[in-house]
């Protein structure tokens, strides 16, 4: 019991230390999104490396820097015409369809419609200043994309290897995913609300890089903290 409490206060103090390397980085780098997700991607990439034999572990990583790339992608390639609106929005029906046993799918495809039908309206009355909207419907794709791979990561990865079971880390990271979806999805109400009902609610608005920046930040917290008692120095 008592050759127990070295590695029990190594570990609290790993642990902490982390969860200040976490902290100061995300206050660090607020304001500047991209270089905190090069910080996550950077370090989600070495823990893969490391851990190349954990299958579990690897899958679980793939599928959020999966994401990550899936961002980046979409942002080099964004444009706002009404081609490349049709398009993502008839890609986001097509998921949102697809994965509806997500309750939160079932919710994007309500806030889709009513993207679709303000796009309308504003197309027809010619209106000279249509939010850009587009941008948060492909971050749901993304969310909903990823959510549905953790869900089902066992079955969808089980030619990789068939030791692969759903850990506890696949759940926090799919509740977290939940939390930045109902986010997107209330920043576009409020986008609606200010653009169609032109009440000027901008409190989502505001508050969003925070939210935001926060839950990037716990992502990675979840992750780092998930490795830490993997690692075999606190195995003994």
């Amino acid at each position: 019991m008592i050759s127990k409490f070295p590695t029990f206060y190594i570990q609290r103090f790993v642990v902490l230390l982390m969860s200040g390397l976490v902290i100061t980085a995300g206050v660090f780098t607020f304001g500047n999104a991209n270089l905190f997700d090069r910080i996550s991607l950077l370090a989600a990439l070495s823990i893969m490396a490391y851990f190349y034999s954990d299958k579990n572990l690897v899958t679980i990583l793939l599928i959020v820097t999966t994401g990550r790339f899936f961002d980046e992608i979409m942002w080099l390639i964004h444009f706002d015409t009404y081609w490349y609106k049709i398009i993502i929005y008839t890609a986001a029906l097509w998921i949102f369809y697809i994965f509806r046993y997500d309750s939160l799918a079932k919710i994007g495809l309500v806030g889709l419609f009513l993207v679709c039908v303000a796009e309308i309206h504003w197309f027809i009355s010619d209106y000279e200043t249509p939010p850009h909207i587009t941008w948060p419907v492909i971050l749901m794709i993304e969310e909903i994309t990823v959510r549905h791979f953790l869900f089902m990561r066992p079955v969808i990865f089980k030619k990789v290897s068939s030791d692969l079971k759903s850990l506890p880390l696949d759940w926090r990271l799919y509740k977290v995913s939940a939390l930045f979806l109902l986010l997107l999805i209330a920043s576009i109400l409020e986008y609606l609300v200010r653009h169609v009902l032109f009440i000027n609610s901008l409190f989502i608005y505001n508050a969003y890089p925070y939210i935001a920046h926060a839950l990037a930040c716990f992502i990675l917290w979840i992750v780092l903290n998930d490795v830490l008692k993997r690692a075999s120095l606190f195995k003994a």
